[in-house]
């Protein structure tokens, strides 16, 4: 997804070089950080659909691909991925 965008980004609206840049963000992290990463893009990639700033198609192909990551350090509780698993402590 990085490298398609990375050959035009403004294609996808003014936000295109931003967006590039949080794919890029999410990409250089890892694990928990990864998963935050990619929950901090989908809220700003969000904003700029409302705002007519990102193409909604591009962007709904993006979010999936986003949540799939963010969902990963949710340990699928629900939760934040702040979850050690600890016991009865």
């Amino acid at each position: 997804l990085i490298d398609v965008l990375a050959s035009n980004p403004s294609v996808l609206g003014s936000r295109g070089d931003d967006l590039l840049s949080a794919l890029e963000s999410v990409a250089d992290e890892n694990s928990d950080d990864q998963s935050k990463a990619a929950s901090e893009a989908i809220r700003d990639l969000d904003k700029w659909v409302r705002q007519g700033e990102l193409d909604a198609g591009a962007a709904a192909t993006t979010r999936s691909v986003l949540t799939e990551l963010a969902d990963k350090g949710d340990n699928g509780n629900g939760g934040n991925g702040d979850d050690e698993g600890g016991g009865d402590d």
